[in-house]
């Protein structure tokens, strides 16, 4: 019955009876103490099976128990994929630390995916984090292909792509882990925005958001941590999901605990990080869900708030908080390919450097410290983007002919008001500069 629906359900009958063989084997479980103190022993799912114990011995016990209701049932498991993680805050092993299964060694690993999900010896989610990112960016790669041949030219259609086939690779189980690792997640849309409009890679991110009136990934990671709350909340006392969860929060108010252990406690920090603390205290479905609209809106202000005020207090682009807008901008809401579009970011974003069909400028100003005057006038001016675009002679005629000026461009009204003639205009201005600079002999 491999491939059937059903199969993983049949199975499950069929071990039905396994839990009750571990509960009655007088071995130790892990404690859970939730509102009803518990043990657990083993997790089932389809064919994966979990044994859980506090020591060596009472696993060794525990699998001693399980090779033999599997003999007993003509069941063979995989020994090449079996393996025992040994979780703990630091420190080796033991080398008297050994399993067998029969007469086989089991390996320890540090880290083993169970259900898609990497788990640590350290009890962190680190790796699972380093290779959900690698994946996701490994996904960007097939986008690419559909965004370039689909020649699409309003950029909503490419963040959607983005969203639909990279950000559910990103973002798989993460209520479980992400909550711990909020900007790490961001670099991936990072790197998506960047390679589509040509950016450079030091192009801080609080601008690149706010000109594509994107927002970060981690609204997202506590939207879906938001809603696995609720769900939390939906469960009965005694079921192994409340109970963990009421476990956590009595464990939270141990000591000195940290966060990074503790999701409940995490998950306090980030409520209370917009003033939402009443809603943790209250531990009410009803009123966690009536609230968590009011969450995600007053952390999605923080967060552009935020960027703003780095934006303002910037010095690598201090012209930019002149242009800024909270609203989608005009530009990108109007029918232009990618390649002009991008032109035009590179332009506000103004920094050192301008790319356009698969050519680069890096002007003096960013690479050549010894001589970083411009190399094709004789004003002498030190070349950055602002001379390029604006001043050196060497283009003046292309300028004169797209109707090229400077205060233009640090006129917010401007770029509100751009028209499809207009743009098309900025790019094949820069593209005939690009032209002249590479094919041209300077004078």
């Amino acid at each position: 019955m491999q491939g059937e629906t059903a199969s993983p359900n049949l199975f499950t009958i069929y071990l039905s009876d396994l839990i009750k063989i571990m509960e009655n084997s007088n071995t130790m479980g892990i404690n859970i103490m939730g509102k009803i103190a518990r043990e657990v022993h083993i997790l089932l799912f389809a064919d994966d099976i979990v044994l859980l114990a506090p020591t060596a011995n009472e696993l060794q016990k525990k699998i001693n128990i399980l090779s033999n209701y599997l003999v007993e049932n003509s069941l063979t498991p995989n020994i090449s994929k079996t393996k025992i993680v040994v979780f703990r805050k630091a420190g080796p092993l033991s080398k008297k630390e050994k399993f067998k299964w029969l007469a086989s060694e089991i390996e320890i690993v540090s880290s083993y995916k169970y259900l898609g999900v990497t788990f640590s010896s350290s009890g962190l989610f680190n790796l699972h984090k380093s290779n959900a990112i690698s994946k996701a960016k490994g996904a960007l790669s097939t986008i690419w292909n559909i965004i370039n041949k689909g020649k699409m030219q309003i950029p909503d259609a490419r963040f959607r792509i983005f969203d639909a086939m990279v950000q559910p690779i990103l973002l798989y189980a993460s209520p479980v882990w992400g909550i711990n690792y909020l900007e790490e997640l961001d670099t991936v849309q990072q790197h998506f925005l960047k390679r589509l409009f040509k950016l450079p890679r030091h192009s801080p991110m609080y601008f690149v958001r706010l000109e594509n009136n994107r927002i970060h990934t981690q609204l997202q990671v506590i939207k879906y941590t938001l809603n696995y709350w609720l769900h939390i909340m939906s469960k009965k006392d005694g079921t192994l999901l409340r109970d963990s969860y009421e476990a956590l929060r009595r464990y939270s108010t141990f000591g000195s605990p940290s966060s990074k252990y503790n999701w409940t406690l995490k998950l306090q920090e980030i409520l209370s990080e917009v003033n939402m603390s009443h809603v943790w205290d209250s531990q009410s479905r009803e009123i966690i869900k009536e609230n968590i609209n009011v969450i995600l809106d007053k952390y999605k202000e923080k967060l552009i708030q935020s960027d703003i005020n780095k934006t303002n207090s910037s010095s690598s682009l201090p012209h930019y908080k002149n242009i800024m807008d909270t609203n989608p901008h005009t530009y990108l809401n109007i029918n232009l390919p990618l390649q002009v579009t991008s032109i035009i970011m590179q332009i506000r974003l103004n920094f050192d450097r301008i790319t356009i069909n698969n050519k680069s400028i890096t002007f003096n100003a960013w690479f050549n410290q010894n001589n970083s005057s411009c190399t094709n006038c004789n004003s002498n001016s030190i070349e950055d983007i602002n001379h390029f675009l604006f001043n050196c002679s060497f283009y003046d005629n292309i300028r004169k002919k797209y109707n090229i000026q400077e205060e233009n461009f640090v006129n917010i009204d401007f770029y509100r008001g751009l028209t499809t003639t207009q743009g098309f205009a900025i790019y094949n201005y820069i593209n005939e500069c690009f032209k002249l600079r590479y094919i041209e002999p300077h004078t």
